[in-house]
């Protein structure tokens, strides 16, 4: 008596009559674990294709930042070489409006600005040195030299209030102590204000005598030129009392 074929219509009957297995019957994961998975696959493959399609949008968005980073860089480094200067502030001008947001777009408005300064438009100028601070943030290195240029730009105007003002916001920043006490004291000595600039020139030299006697610091090459003002303004003010 022959074997019985494999492929007989028996043998294929109860083979189609078996349960089909797949890849969660594989895992021997608890039944009530199973059925949730199986009632739930079509919410998974929406969720997986959209996990699939953040990491593949975020991959794409950093080579694009980086790509555009580069440029600007790129670009910024040919207007620093310009010599022409009305080509300069021209790509200068580029950058920002281009590439707003890079390193070298914010770069940019600080040579802006400081064209502005040298060209006499402290208006403009001022405008565009805060945005740069508001770009770098207070802890930026960039920082307190954006401030000074502000204070700088106020007092070159003449707005002695507004310099005043941003020069005690430098001498806030660590290590910017004595360059807001030394511009303060003058701006007081120009608006004849001695008491006030007696007050701001005594602070700058109980800080400087502080870092010398800390050894942290040489003493200041203004020190005795400001301990000079002191006996002047003090013996003015003894005079003017008289």
């Amino acid at each position: 008596m022959s074997e019985q074929s494999s492929f007989s219509k028996k043998n294929i009957i109860e083979a189609a009559a078996e349960p089909k297995r797949d890849f969660l019957d594989e895992l021997h994961l608890p039944p009530q674990v199973t059925s949730f998975l199986r009632e739930n696959a079509r919410l998974f493959q929406i969720v997986a294709v959209c996990i699939v399609l953040a990491v593949i949008g975020w991959t794409s968005y950093q080579h694009y930042t980086e790509t555009r980073r580069g440029e600007a860089a790129s670009m910024l480094t040919e207007a620093l070489q310009q010599e022409d200067q009305s080509l300069r502030i021209q790509n200068f001008k580029s950058i920002t409006e281009k590439y707003s947001g890079t390193e070298a777009a914010t770069w940019s408005t600080l040579e802006l600005a400081h064209l502005d300064y040298d060209a006499g438009n402290y208006d403009d100028a001022i405008s565009k040195y805060n945005i740069v601070l508001g770009e770098v943030g207070s802890k930026n290195a960039l920082y307190p030299i954006v401030q000074l240029s502000i204070a700088q730009t106020y007092e070159q105007k003449q707005d002695y209030v507004n310099a005043i003002s941003n020069f005690e916001t430098l001498a806030s920043i660590p290590g910017f102590e004595g360059e807001g006490y030394l511009a303060m004291g003058r701006i007081y000595e120009i608006t004849n204000d001695n008491a006030k600039a007696i007050q701001i020139y005594e602070k700058y030299l109980s800080l400087t005598e502080g870092d010398a006697v800390a050894g942290q610091l040489p003493v200041s090459p203004a020190f005795s030129r400001i301990k000079d003002k002191l006996v002047r303004l003090r013996s003015s003010e003894q005079g003017s009392a008289n």
